[in-house]
């Protein structure tokens, strides 16, 4: 038997047993991975390959890491290469670009799991070049890559890197969902890491959590659960990234998480409020939303949107329409009336709507729906913020949603537009009509997106 291979073993054994005691736990309860105790048991009996396994070059530059006075220079080379193409991984500008690095280097004896978890996150940083035909090309690339990082996880893998693919993986959904094979290990290795992963770390595991649960409910149900206690033990050092991530998480979460969350609400928005200068626009207005979806009042929320709102109209120009959008509705939910704030969004809706027509010319329906709703419901008239939407809402009246279509009617009902928008809302009603909707939906409408789904549903049911 090869005495390196025993000495990489058993090396591999220790640090697992000094490292944490759920280790012999985990010996018995891994079904993914090969243990620490397997490997040396493997070592003992000589079964092990005539080739050394990934995991023991991997061993071995974590002991480099780790500050060898000694280090060989046939180690140091191959650490040098481990970095290169780790930074080469990471400096890419396009989905196809990383996938052309990942289908030369993967069967690479230096492609690790560091570097699986690099590419994975990097094609989600990506994806919006990711397109129907790069994924085409490189399909057998990415089965490749879901297949050997497969292997390459256990329980040494970086938590950061067990992080990162959950979160990317929930980024790219629907698109590669061939990744979504990875998910049943990453929840092992989550499970496995989930007292020890840092604020972001766990933020970010509750946030694609929440957008897999139609996909995998395991992580909602059990990594999820284990994660937001040490959260909130902790929730003085989230920054507003965290909580955007948590609350949004929440809107969709198993029901005991989402209460939970909720409770907890008015503790995160006081830990963040000083540090909204750090705040991404869309981190706010998905705040502000998911407390008007999770119909969160509480004076420490209103203590939060005081200076949100003072912050965020001094930087309206720097979000899209579906933040922004989102920001109204939530605050028309909450029942935060701000009237200088809401007639600064009317100025720069109006002044932003050519950029946005062009560059978000299918998808700004239900933003435009959403802004006149959250005027209607202050009870705020704005005809200019009226006609501009109407301007674009007019050729796609057909292709509204149900709640779009019902919330713009009860909109327009409620704010009693100038006769310049009459032929407008005679469409909007023939369409109301030609759907078999009643009055009864258009004035549901007025409780809100989620509410009224909900009560629609029940309608149906009994019609």
């Amino acid at each position: 038997m090869d005495l390196q291979l025993f000495s990489c073993a058993l090396d591999r054994y220790m640090r697992a047993v000094h490292r944490d005691s759920r280790f012999w736990a985990k010996c018995t309860q891994r079904r993914v991975s090969i243990t620490s105790a397997a490997l040396l048991a493997a070592a003992i009996c000589g079964l092990f390959p005539a080739q050394p396994p990934s995991f023991s070059a991997s061993s071995q530059r974590r002991s480099v890491l780790a500050g060898s006075a000694d280090r060989p220079s046939s180690v140091t080379k191959s650490f040098d290469a481990v970095k290169v193409l780790n930074r080469d991984i990471s400096s890419t500008k396009s989905a196809r670009a990383l996938l052309n690095i990942v289908e030369s280097e993967i069967n690479s004896p230096i492609f690790d799991v560091q570097h699986a978890s690099t590419a994975v996150h990097r094609l989600a940083t990506w994806k919006h070049t990711f397109d129907e035909g790069t994924e085409k090309d490189h399909s057998m690339t990415l089965e490749i890559l879901v297949n050997k990082t497969v292997t390459l996880i256990d329980d040494s893998t970086p938590k950061q890197s067990i992080a990162n693919m959950i979160w990317a993986i929930a980024k790219l959904t629907p698109r590669a969902p061939m990744l979504q094979r990875l998910l049943p290990t990453l929840e092992d290795a989550a499970l496995w890491w989930a007292k020890d992963f840092n604020l972001q770390e766990a933020s970010n595991i509750v946030w694609g959590a929440a957008v897999l649960h139609m996909v995998r409910r395991r992580l909602a149900v059990d990594v999820v659960p284990t994660l937001i206690e040490p959260i909130l033990q902790q929730s003085e050092k989230l920054v507003p990234q965290d909580v955007s991530n948590l609350l949004w998480a929440a809107t969709s979460l198993e029901p005991d998480v989402q209460a939970l969350l909720r409770n907890s609400a008015p503790i995160l928005l006081t830990g963040i409020r000083e540090k909204l200068d750090t705040a991404a626009p869309q981190a706010i207005s998905n705040i502000i939303w998911a407390v008007g979806i999770l119909g969160i009042v509480d004076e420490e929320v209103n203590a939060f949107l005081m200076p949100a709102l003072n912050y965020t109209s001094r930087n309206l120009h720097a979000f899209e329409p579906r933040g922004l959008a989102n920001l109204c509705l939530g605050l028309a939910l909450c029942a935060y009336k701000d009237t200088s704030f809401m007639a600064t969004v009317s100025v720069v809706v109006v002044q932003l709507m050519p950029r946005w027509k062009k560059r978000w010319a299918r998808s700004i329906e239900l933003d435009l729906v959403e802004f006149l709703w959250a005027f209607a419901k202050f009870d705020l008239r704005d005809d200019n913020l009226m006609v501009t939407c109407a301007e674009q809402l007019l050729p796609r009246v057909a292709k509204l949603s149900d709640w779009s279509l019902c919330a713009l009617a009860w909109s327009l009902q409620t704010t009693n537009p100038d006769s310049s928008l009459h032929h407008f809302t005679e469409i909007v009603w023939k369409e109301i009509r030609r759907r078999d909707f009643k009055e009864s939906d258009v004035e549901r409408s007025s409780k809100g997106p989620r509410l009224w789904a909900d009560q629609w549903q029940g309608q149906k049911e009994i019609r």
